[in-house]
C-alpha cells in the first residue's frame, strides 16, 4: 500500500505519554488509503504502533491529563494531524498575505507577464528565484496569442474588407489562444523535471496535434502576404490563359486564319491577273478589247472580295483584341481568398516548380507557425519545479488530506 509522508514536525512536538504510562514518540505522519495514521513508538520497548488521526485527536485531551510530570510541558504541544495540516496551510497563507503587500514592487512589466502563465502571484512574489522563469513561460503564451491575433485579423481582412470586424475578430482569437493555452498548461501533467516523461508526453498529445493544425491553419494569412506578388501574377496568368483556351478565343482565331489564307490567296491571284492584263492591252493592238474587258472585271470582283474579307477579319481582330484585353486584366473576383488559397498551393507545390525555393519557404513559415503553437506546451513539459510549484503542491496535497480527515470525523458523527 502506497504511503504518502506529512512534512517532518518539531522534535518538540513528537513525545507525550499514553494512559498505561508508556513514554511515546511520534515517528510519523502517514496518509493511508483514505484516512491518516499517527505512527508513534515506544521509546522503552522501541516497539512502533499506530493511531487513527482521528481517535488520537479525541484522545489526546486524556492523554495529557495523565501526563508524567517530566514530560508534561513537551506533552501540551502535541497537536493532532488535522492541526499539523492546517498550521502548514495557515504558513502558506501568511505567505500568500506577505506577497500582496509586495504587489507592484517586483516589477510591473513581469507581473503583467505573470497573468499570461496563469500564476499566483501573490505567492509568487515571496518566491524570487522563480520570478524570471515564470515571466518567460507567460511571455509565451502572451506572444503566440499576439501572433495567431493578428494573423487571424489580416485573414479576416481579407475576407470582409473590414477593418473594425477584423480588429474584433483578432482580439477575440488572440482571447482565445490565451485562455485556452493557459487553461491547458496549468492543467496537463508535469513531473516537474527537465525531462520530457512518457506521461507528460501522452497527456499533452492532443494539444499538441491540436496546435499543428492550428499553425497550418494560422500560417495561411501570413503565406498569403509573403507571396503575394507571385500569386497576384499566378491568377493573372491563369486567367490570361483561361479566356485564351475559351472557344470563344479559339473559333475567333480559327476565322483569323482562314481570312489571312484567303486574303493571301486573293492577292496572289490579283497580281497574276494585272500582268494578264497588262499584256493584254499591250499585245493588242487595236486597244482594249473583249478579252481585256474580262480581264479588268475580274481584277475589280477580286478586289472587292479583298475588301469584304478584310473588312471581316478587321472585325475578327477587334474581337480578339477585345479578349485579349480581358484576358489581360482579371476579374476582382479572380482575387477571392479561395482562389489565392488556390494559387498558392500551386506555386508552393514541389511539383509545378523548377527551383524548390518557393516550396521550401513556405514550409518553413508553416513549421515556424506549429512551432510558436506547440511551444507553451514544450516549455511547459521541459520546466523543473521551482519553490512555487512545490508550495502550490504542498499546499494542494495539504488540502486534500485535510478535506479526507474532514470527511472521516463526518462519517462518525453520522455513525454515532
Amino acid at each position: 500500500m502506497a504511503f504518502t509522508d506529512f512534512l517532518p514536525i518539531p522534535e518538540i512536538n513528537r513525545l507525550f505519554q499514553t494512559n498505561d504510562g508508556r513514554i511515546c514518540i511520534v515517528v510519523d505522519l502517514l496518509a493511508k488509503g483514505d484516512n491518516s495514521y499517527v505512527i508513534a513508538k515506544d521509546i522503552v520497548s522501541e516497539k512502533q504502533f499506530e493511531w487513527n488521526a482521528v481517535e488520537w485527536n479525541n484522545n489526546i485531551d486524556s492523554i495529557l491529563s495523565d501526563t508524567h510530570p517530566f514530560v508534561q510541558e513537551y506533552a501540551k504541544s502535541i497537536k493532532s494531524a488535522k492541526e499539523l495540516i492546517q498550521d502548514e496551510l495557515d504558513e502558506i497563507q501568511t505567505k500568500r498575505n506577505a506577497g500582496k503587500e509586495l504587489k507592484g514592487k517586483c516589477g510591473k512589466f513581469k507581473e503583467f507577464l505573470w497573468t499570461f502563465a496563469g500564476a499566483d502571484k501573490d505567492l509568487l512574489r515571496m518566491c524570487p528565484t522563480d520570478h524570471a522563469r515564470i515571466a518567460d513561460f507567460g511571455g509565451t503564451i502572451f506572444m503566440e496569442g499576439l501572433v495567431f491575433g493578428l494573423s487571424f485579423g489580416y485573414g479576416a481582412h481579407m475576407l470582409t474588407d473590414s477593418m473594425l470586424i477584423s480588429s474584433v475578430l483578432g482580439v477575440i482569437c488572440f482571447c482565445l489562444t490565451i485562455f485556452f493555452d493557459g487553461f491547458i498548461t496549468n492543467t496537463m501533467y508535469s513531473d516537474g523535471k527537465v525531462t520530457i516523461s512518457k506521461r507528460e508526453l501522452m497527456s499533452s498529445m492532443p494539444r499538441i496535434i491540436l496546435g499543428i493544425v492550428l499553425g497550418i491553419v494560422i500560417a495561411a494569412p501570413l503565406q498569403l502576404k509573403i507571396f503575394e506578388g507571385k500569386i497576384n501574377d499566378y491568377i493573372i496568368n491563369d486567367h490570361y490563359k483561361s479566356i485564351v483556351a475559351s472557344s470563344t478565343y479559339e473559333k475567333n482565331e480559327e476565322r483569323i486564319e482562314a481570312l489571312n489564307q484567303e486574303l493571301q490567296k486573293l492577292n496572289t491571284s490579283i497580281e497574276i491577273q494585272e500582268k494578264e492584263y497588262e499584256n493584254e492591252l499591250v499585245s493588242n493592238r487595236l486597244g482594249i478589247g473583249p478579252v481585256a474587258k474580262e480581264k479588268e472585271l475580274r481584277i475589280e470582283n477580286t478586289k472587292r472580295l479583298i475588301l469584304e474579307k478584310s473588312h471581316q477579319l478587321s472585325q475578327y481582330n477587334v474581337l480578339r483584341d477585345s479578349l485579349v484585353s480581358v484576358a489581360k486584366h482579371p476579374y476582382e473576383a479572380d482575387f477571392s481568398f479561395s482562389s489565392k488559397i488556390e494559387a498558392l498551393s500551386q506555386i508552393a507545390s514541389f511539383k509545378n516548380n523548377e527551383s524548390y525555393i518557393l516550396p521550401i519557404a513556405n514550409l518553413l513559415i508553416c513549421f515556424m507557425f506549429i512551432v510558436l503553437s506547440v511551444l507553451p506546451i514544450i516549455n511547459k513539459m521541459l520546466m523543473a519545479d521551482g519553490v512555487y510549484e512545490k508550495l502550490l503542491k504542498q499546499e494542494e496535497g495539504l488540502t486534500e488530506k485535510l478535506t479526507r480527515i474532514h470527511i472521516v470525523e463526518l462519517e462518525k458523527k453520522l455513525k454515532n
